[in-house]
This record gives structure tokens, C-alpha cells and sequence, in this order.
């Protein structure tokens, strides 16, 4: 069995790369400061290509940002319960929903997913009814004013 973490002795290489992110942070400062010495064109082209790259990060995160906003506000809308339902007894749901066209998220994954419990065995997928399931909920030192919306959720959505 490897180990990630050596317990004993650590080796030079192992050594180094632990070191090596740091390394890569200061050499970077310390690298515009020298650039800025020895030539400022250089240290300016260098740091406006930090600038640059922190900026095209900021819209990519940005963007994945909305984008999730957006699958959540859909996500939202989706009866899942109506979906779970479907599930009890996926041959009668697929045959009522396989012609049917949907926007809604994930739709078409739904009635592939039919399709497939349909088409196998009997009792080769397990029921949602037959599932149980468990909250597992911290409450150390937490009032119950705390504690109460959180269990209204989880009861109301059958968690």
C-alpha cells in the first residue's frame, strides 16, 4: 500500500516539491523586481501579462458563476418528486413520457434513465420506496431555532 505522506524521512524531491509552490510565488515577485532593475519594458510587459491572466480568470469564474446560477434556478423548478415517482414504476412512466419533449433540466436524461430500468429485470433496480434514508445533522451547542428550519426542509422534502 503507497502512502502520499512519508511518515519517516522526507526525500530532496519530495522536499522540493513540497517547497516548490512557494518557490514559484516569490521567484514571480522577485522576478518583477529585477526585470523592473534591469529593464522596465520587460517588467512592464511582464506585469501586465500577471494583469492579464488574473483578468481573463476573474470573467472565467464569473461566467462559471452565472452558469450555475442559471442550472440552479432551473434545477429549481423541477418537480422531483413527480420525478421519483416516476421511478416506482418506470415502464408505465416511460411509455407516458418517451414521446413527450421537455426543456426542463436534465428531461431527457430522465426518459433514458426510464428506458433503461424498463428494459431490465424485474427487481434488478431498487424502488425509491424501498430506500431509506438518514439525516445526519450536527447540533452541537445549537439552539433548536437553529435546528428547526433545517428538519422542516428535510421533512418536507422527504430527505
Amino acid at each position: 500500500m503507497d502512502i502520499e505522506i512519508p511518515l519517516g524521512k522526507r526525500t530532496k524531491k519530495y522536499r522540493f516539491l513540497e517547497m516548490l509552490p512557494g518557490l514559484l510565488s516569490y521567484g514571480a515577485i522577485i522576478l518583477l523586481i529585477v526585470l523592473s532593475i534591469l529593464s522596465p519594458v520587460l517588467a512592464s510587459i511582464y506585469l501586465l501579462t500577471i494583469i492579464l491572466a488574473a483578468f481573463v480568470k476573474a470573467i472565467a469564474i464569473s461566467y462559471r458563476v452565472i452558469s450555475g446560477y442559471s442550472n440552479m434556478e432551473k434545477a429549481s423548478k423541477v418537480d422531483w418528486n413527480r420525478r421519483l415517482s416516476d421511478l416506482e414504476s418506470p415502464k408505465e412512466a416511460y411509455s407516458r413520457l418517451r414521446d413527450n419533449q421537455s426543456k426542463e433540466l436534465l428531461y431527457q436524461q430522465h426518459v433514458d434513465n426510464l428506458r433503461f430500468m424498463s428494459a431490465a429485470e424485474d427487481g434488478y433496480y431498487p424502488k425509491p420506496s424501498n430506500i431509506y434514508n438518514a439525516l445526519i445533522m450536527p447540533a452541537y451547542n445549537e439552539s433548536i431555532e437553529v435546528i428547526e428550519p433545517a428538519l422542516k426542509i428535510s421533512f418536507r422534502y422527504n430527505i
